[in-house]
């Protein structure tokens, strides 16, 4: 064979090589393309999906949020109305304190006017002004409570 066909046997092979070569490399770039554009789009998918749960952690949040303003409204309502009460319990106390000292001071004059309770001194004339005050000094109903006796 002439040197000029081994030439061109050559370089024949050589362009088939350089063709198979190109074809290889073109092949590889598209799969690392492919490979590159899937990735691409599993990481738009993640954060659709992380902004998703996101979104339904704010709306819980939200709603949490809303659950403690009416937790701490109702918190208040109590607090306030336990003043109320406090007060009036104040007040109740006040007034039974009252009426509890008029009732010692009614059944010290009862004892004062009563001639059978032995501190009261024998013959003691009642004053017009006890008489005028006390709508039931005229009437002498024997005590039904013991001994007679009344001691504040």
């Amino acid at each position: 064979m002439d040197a000029w066909v081994r030439i061109l046997i050559v370089l024949v092979a050589l362009l088939a090589v350089i063709a198979v070569a190109a074809v290889a490399t073109r092949e590889l770039h598209r799969m690392r393309e492919r490979r590159h554009l899937e990735q691409r789009e599993h990481r738009r998918l993640q954060a659709a999906q992380l902004r998703e749960e996101a979104a339904e952690h704010q709306a819980a949040a939200q709603q949490t949020e809303a659950g403690a303003a009416a937790a701490r409204a109702d918190a208040e309502m109590a607090r306030e109305k336990a003043a109320r009460l406090e007060r009036h319990a104040v007040d109740l106390e006040n007034e039974a304190a009252e009426v509890q000292g008029r009732a010692d001071d009614r059944l010290v004059e009862a004892d004062r006017l009563d001639p059978d309770v032995p501190d009261a001194p024998a013959g003691t004339e009642v004053p017009a002004s006890a008489e005028a005050t006390d709508d039931h000094a005229t009437t002498a109903e024997p005590d039904t409570r013991g001994s007679g006796v009344h001691r504040a």
